[in-house]
């Protein structure tokens, strides 16, 4: 849901200008200057200028605060593949963070181990292997994990004697059993380490090439289904601030916005939305799966001459003005073109500028 702090209608400005002044409306083309300096013996002078409040234009940007529900997690988990048949030995708790060259969970005492790559394992790496991009990945990792130190090891995509041994060192460096062969289904692969979000199977039971768990990222951040209605609203990069549950407020960065709708509901209730995630600045640890409320800065007017609604005369042929007070107290009717409004403020267009002084009921 999108809440808007700042009124948008033009409808708004009505209430504004109901007492905007005593004798009724101005005439647009009013040329008449009333002067306010005149001594007190002028009486005329003194009805036609009485005391009265003033503010300034200013030029500023006006800005709306747009709030939109969110949902802070961890996004969307997956199901690891697992291809070892036995008992569960080992499992992790949900909410544990599994780094490279760490285990994921054991099958008949046989760990699964997590490590940094895209491409699945599809084989069990041994010696004998003389062909295969899957070698040439794993040597690869060997080497930049510093396990080939001081061995003469080729990366190619032939398995050698040099290779297991290098396997072995990692093996030992990891707590796994020494073999110096990479059994399928042993490894896993990923682009990043990973945060556990739901263990399927319970310590001792069975498995047979299922699921055991499922993982998320390990950033936290913020997901929002952005009615298309507002879709120019959020863009990658931009910068927004997020009030936590405890209505802790932090900084935050969009950092995804689906291109691709997706329906909700059906017939005259259905919706359309845009995925959207938001990542925060290192804060909100102690809540998962939370409401959330994302608050985004809309630029309505950019460098507008802005004044307050109140200072807004109606027109007698129409439309609105402003009386500007000059320095020597000369009060002036001046026809204005309306713009943005936000709350009590008005952009507005005309023979206006900056630091002039306007009347106010």
């Amino acid at each position: 849901m999108v809440e808007r702090s700042g009124l948008r209608w033009l409808a708004a400005v009505c209430g504004a200008t109901a007492i905007l002044s005593g004798c009724g409306l101005l005439d647009a083309d009013a040329t008449e200057e009333i002067s306010d300096s005149g001594d007190s013996a002028d009486t005329t002078s003194a009805q036609l200028a009485p005391a009265y409040d003033t503010v300034e234009i200013v030029v500023k940007d006006l800005v709306d605060v747009v709030e939109i529900d969110g949902t802070l997690g961890y996004g969307d988990p997956s199901a690891v593949p697992n291809l070892l048949n036995g008992i569960a030995t080992w499992l992790p708790e949900p909410g544990a963070l599994v780094g490279f060259d760490e285990r994921l969970y054991e099958i008949s005492a046989q760990p699964v181990v997590l490590l940094e790559g895209t491409t699945p394992l599809h084989r069990t790496l041994k010696r004998g292997i003389d062909d295969g991009t899957d070698v040439f990945r794993f040597e690869s990792w060997l080497v930049e994990q510093g396990y080939a130190e001081d061995m003469d090891l080729t990366v190619d995509e032939m398995f050698t004697s040099v290779t297991a041994e290098a396997v072995e060192a990692w093996q030992t460096a990891a707590g796994l059993p020494v073999t110096g062969t990479v059994e399928l289904g042993t490894v896993v692969y990923r682009p990043e380490v990973v945060r556990i979000s739901e263990v399927h199977v319970g310590l001792g039971d069975r498995v047979q090439a299922g699921p055991v768990l499922s993982v998320t990222s390990t950033n936290r951040h913020v997901t929002v289904a952005l009615d298309t209605a507002d879709a120019g609203l959020l863009s990658t990069g931009d910068a927004v601030n997020v009030e936590l549950p405890d209505g802790t407020e932090v900084s935050a960065t969009v950092t995804f916005v689906s291109t691709v709708a997706r329906a909700q509901g059906q017939g005259a209730q259905q919706s359309s939305f845009l995925d959207v995630q938001i990542a925060l600045e290192g804060a909100g640890s102690a809540f998962d799966e939370s409401p959330v409320t994302v608050r985004v800065s809309d630029v309505l007017a950019h460098d507008a001459t802005v004044v307050s609604i109140a200072a807004l005369v109606a027109l007698a042929k129409g439309g609105y003005g402003v009386e500007v007070v000059d320095e020597d107290g000369v009060i002036r009717l001046v026809g204005v073109a309306i713009g943005a409004i936000h709350r009590n403020e008005v952009a507005i267009e005309g023979n206006v500028s900056a630091g002039q002084a306007v009347i106010v009921p």
